[in-house]
């Protein structure tokens, strides 16, 4: 590479890192969608795109649905977004998100009769509990252990699945569900909120002010700058104090945390 293509290749790796990027790459994925996929299908690909929109946003109804499903995709996209800071590649979001469901779910079956002010806390303590544990679990295997972050989170998805779908099927199984797989319906206090007679609820507010406060600690604080240079050189970043191991502890922790978040909000 050149003296004179260098600014230019640094100009290109900057458009594409930031908000512009993202453009160009919805563009350039909905030019091949339109040209290439639904053309070689024999599709017509304007009117496919717009019933997509109008089925996404046509509608008061519709947006409200969008808006329901983004709450569970924006906190799982921060499992992974906050461990990808450190260089990590998270693909545990699912598994995080099942056993934030089973352990906020065993929080509500465990105080059932208590008030919402009381029960409320505890289920979503219990999410994010379960959540973090199986987010820190890979943690410990990469970090005592040298095991690939993305093997282990990858495996824990079939196992965080095939535990909730042992407990609704048995011992949590409600014996007035007619045979269904599922849990005693939620009492009241440990339903979240819901806004405006729509069924979004308070679990995209969590997303929303998630990602507001993640971005503001790993772009503006001093942690944020330990994860940039543990990420670049785990051996400068030590002999700075800034230890690598511990961070990948917290991200994966609370990467897991926000994904269990997601696992209650849709268990509701």
């Amino acid at each position: 590479m050149t003296t004179i293509t260098q600014p230019f290749v640094r100009f290109g790796l900057r458009l594409l890192g930031g908000p512009t990027g993202a453009v160009l790459v919805m563009t350039a994925t909905f030019v091949v969608a339109a040209l290439a996929f639904f053309a070689i299908n024999g599709r017509e690909s304007i009117p496919l795109f717009q019933e997509m929109v109008m089925g996404a946003f046509g509608d008061s109804y519709s947006f409200s649905e969008t808006l329901v499903k983004t709450a569970p995709i924006l906190l799982t996209a921060l499992a992974v977004a906050l461990p990808a800071r450190l260089g990590l590649i998270s693909v545990g979001g699912e598994g995080q998100l099942y056993l934030g469901a089973l352990f906020g779910t065993g929080a509500v079956l465990a105080a059932v009769d208590q008030p919402g002010w009381l029960l409320m806390p505890l289920m979503l303590a219990g999410a994010m509990a379960g959540g973090a544990l199986w987010g820190v679990i890979p943690g410990l295997l990469k970090t005592r252990l040298g095991v690939n972050e993305t093997i282990s989170t990858l495996l824990l998805n079939y196992v965080g699945v095939l535990l909730v779908s042992f407990v609704v099927h048995g011992p949590w199984k409600n014996p007035n569900s007619l045979g269904w797989p599922a849990t005693i319906e939620f009492p009241e206090g440990a339903i979240l909120p819901q806004f405006f007679d729509t069924r979004v609820h308070m679990g995209l507010v969590f997303g929303v002010v998630a990602a507001i406060v993640l971005h503001i600690l790993v772009t503006r604080s001093r942690w944020g700058l330990g994860l940039q240079v543990s990420r670049s050189n785990p051996r400068v970043g030590a002999t700075a104090g800034i230890s690598y191991e511990r961070n990948v502890l917290i991200v994966m922790a609370v990467g897991g945390l926000l994904a269990g978040l997601a696992g209650i909000a849709e268990a509701r």
